[in-house]
């Protein structure tokens, strides 16, 4: 059974997303599975970047023994940072996996700005390396038949 932290904690999270209606992120409770809370939540793309106008579906997992929350794109993206599994090959601050809202606001600024120098995606970064008008576009291409 789920500690009692962990319960208020992920209660707090929802509601602290819902009470500060940011149009860009919403959250909400999908159940429970081998000993983990899971939420799914979602994102839309940042504007002025390739992911502008796209809804980025995320799974937020909360095991019962942990504090902190992990997530990963249900969404196929392409991006330098996050595998084609969804997952990401970058450290989350501390702060961005205490909470959802702080993790999904976290995820929107990694959109933004992507950390070249911990890039695990090659192919994208040789694109972006030759020509930053190819990657946008390549990178677009991905979201409009994925995330729109």
């Amino acid at each position: 059974m789920y500690g009692y932290y962990n319960k208020v904690q992920a209660s707090r999270s929802i509601r602290k997303i819902a009470e500060n209606h940011r149009p860009d992120i919403f959250a909400f409770q999908k159940g429970n599975y081998k000993s983990q809370q899971i939420f799914l939540a979602g994102i839309t793309g940042p504007s002025e970047t390739p992911y502008e106008g796209g809804i980025f579906y995320i799974s937020v997992f909360l095991p019962s023994n942990h504090n902190n929350y992990k997530f990963q794109f249900l969404t196929k993206i392409l991006h330098p940072n996050i595998s084609e599994d969804g997952t990401f090959q970058i450290e989350m601050p501390s702060k961005a996996k205490e909470d959802i809202e702080d993790g999904l606001i976290w995820i929107i600024e990694l959109l933004k700005k992507p950390k070249w120098e911990l890039a695990t995606n090659k192919e994208l970064v040789l694109i972006y390396k030759e020509n930053e008008e190819i990657y946008f576009s390549y990178v677009k291409e991905a979201a409009v038949m994925y995330a729109i």
